[in-house]
């Protein structure tokens, strides 16, 4: 894979002072597979941000970050130095299945973390499953069932108060991106997809003609308007987070989005969230305040 190539080139940059720097740590408390008790810290080394927010879900405190969330497609990120020596101690490291280059970076590292492969998914059922398994290996099951609770709270809120913003039109036609159906699901059961690519000419002439509320497009992979000719108003979904790891704030975020959409607004004035990095704006469909503003595209997902 061309990934996985890129990644051992470039690991093969590093120095041999860095790389001896690394295998003379001491080996961390959950190293080889075994949890730590709940009295010892949990550190964790996630990919992304998106990995990183389950783990703090589940109740790991220090968490760091390799990919920086500005940069496109994490699957072909290339290493440094700098990413090696964050592996130094770490208990587990989190990653998705795609981004290979994980295993190559802990291998060199001679890392003695555990690779926990995460399922990034925000749908409600995966978030719940993924954060109660990372709180058993982490030794933190009490956080990660609390936390699991709270979430489960916020889910009923956010329930409410979208079909309080529904009004009288319940489960209205929703158009979404695959991967923002766990927000579209939310909103209706009349859920509309396309992608991850954006529709072809036919699919977009029958998505339009399905009259759609809104769509929901991921601000990550966006190349602009989804049905340049519905009078639906387009969200744009972030996904994963800049700089906070917190599941249930992005669902705010998001979900203020949708809220203000069917209102008939967009959401210049509150679209940031701590994600202004990705330059997001959402398209409504005539005339609307933010019509001539880019969308930055961030890494998939």
């Amino acid at each position: 894979m061309a990934t996985h190539t890129r990644a051992r080139a470039g690991l093969a940059l590093l120095t041999t002072a860095t790389l001896a720097l690394l295998t003379g740590c001491a080996t961390a408390p959950g190293a080889n597979g075994t949890a730590p008790t709940q009295e010892e810290s949990v550190t964790v080394v996630a990919s992304t941000t998106w990995q990183g927010m389950f783990a703090t879900a589940a109740g790991a405190e220090n968490v760091t970050i390799i990919v920086p969330p500005s940069a496109q497609h994490a699957a072909e990120y290339d290493p440094t130095p700098s990413d090696l020596t964050k592996l130094a101690g770490a208990d587990f490291v989190l990653y998705s299945d795609f981004e290979s280059f994980v295993p190559t970076l802990t291998d060199s590292a001679d890392a003695d973390a555990e690779l926990i492969a995460v399922n990034a998914d925000n749908a409600p059922e995966n978030v719940i499953a993924e954060v109660t398994r990372l709180g058993e290996a982490f030794g933190t099951t009490e956080e990660a069932e609390a936390w699991v609770a709270e979430f489960k709270t916020a889910l009923d809120e956010f329930r409410d108060e979208i079909h309080t913003a529904l009004g009288d039109h319940a489960d209205p036609v929703i158009v979404s991106q695959v991967y923002t159906t766990w927000l579209a699901d939310l909103i209706t059961d009349d859920v509309r997809s396309f992608g991850p690519s954006q529709p072809t000419v036919s699919e977009v002439a029958d998505l339009t003609g399905a009259a759609p509320r809104l769509v929901l497009d991921n601000i990550h992979m966006t190349s602009g308007r989804v049905l340049p000719d519905s009078d639906a108003i387009q969200v744009n979904v972030v996904n994963y987070p800049e700089k906070d790891l917190d599941v249930i704030a992005l669902y705010r975020l998001n979900v203020d989005k949708v809220i203000a959409a069917l209102g008939g607004h967009t959401l210049d004035e509150i679209t940031d969230g701590g994600h202004g990095a990705h330059g997001e704006s959402d398209h409504g469909s005539h005339g609307t305040d933010d019509q001539d503003h880019g969308s930055d595209n961030g890494h998939d997902h």
